[in-house]
């Protein structure tokens, strides 16, 4: 399967689909790099069904992205603040998604920040977590930031 980051809250979440502009997206497997021209609008949210596996939220959305960006994290803090104006927590996840037949067993590893402390460092620190490199491996580790008004 595969890693997911997804923003949930107790609210439609609205979504956001890729950029018009061409983005140029460059893989070389010898390095194991990618770069897209690191524009800060480059990713996606999108409608995430399956969320209530992971979290009591009513809705989701996926955050699509090649890679973090400080710009695209600050344009991520500034969609999370906008929707903070009218309601109290927004969680941001990063999980493995398993198959049903997957018993993983998994432990969260959660922490709250207030939405005026929450930096850049922090959407860093969710897209860099890796849900099976901690101690309880082979069972992953789900990562939960909860922002709050």
């Amino acid at each position: 399967m595969s890693y997911c980051t997804f923003l949930a809250a107790d609210f439609d979440l609205p979504e956001k689909a890729w950029p018009e502009t061409e983005c140029p997206l460059e893989i070389n497997a010898d390095t194991g790099t990618i770069y897209d021209g690191d524009s800060d609008d480059a990713y996606a949210l999108s409608a995430m069904d399956d969320a209530r596996s992971f979290t009591k939220k009513k809705s989701a959305v996926a955050l699509c992205w090649n890679y973090y960006t400080e710009g695209r994290a600050r344009q991520i803090i500034d969609y999370i603040k906008k929707a903070l104006l009218s309601y109290d927590t927004v969680e941001i996840w990063r999980v493995w998604l398993a198959s049903p037949t997957e018993n993983l067993s998994p432990s969260v590893e959660a922490r709250t920040v207030p939405v005026d402390q929450l930096s850049p460092n922090d959407m860093q620190w969710i897209d860099d977590a890796d849900p099976f490199s901690g101690a309880y491996h082979p069972h992953p580790v789900y990562y939960c930031l909860k922002v709050v008004r």
